[in-house]
């Protein structure tokens, strides 16, 4: 039996998995990364607070890249 997370595979449409590309290449995200919190997002809706607590680090994220 394998340890560790599950593993998914799919197949993607062209359009998508271009989207998918440039996302990777814009934010520096794994497809890992990007598949997990679009899933999250899909079945697990954010509560106001965890739509907050990403709000901020989006900003922690951005002040870094400015040099804030």
């Amino acid at each position: 039996m394998a340890k560790g997370n599950p593993l998914l595979s799919v197949r993607l449409p062209s359009d998508l998995h271009e989207r998918l590309e440039q996302k990777i290449e814009a934010s520096g995200e794994s497809k890992s990364d990007i598949a997990i919190a679009a899933l999250t997002a899909y079945l697990i809706p954010p509560t106001p607070e965890d739509e907050v607590a990403q709000l901020k680090r989006r900003v922690d994220a951005l002040e870094r890249r400015i040099g804030l």
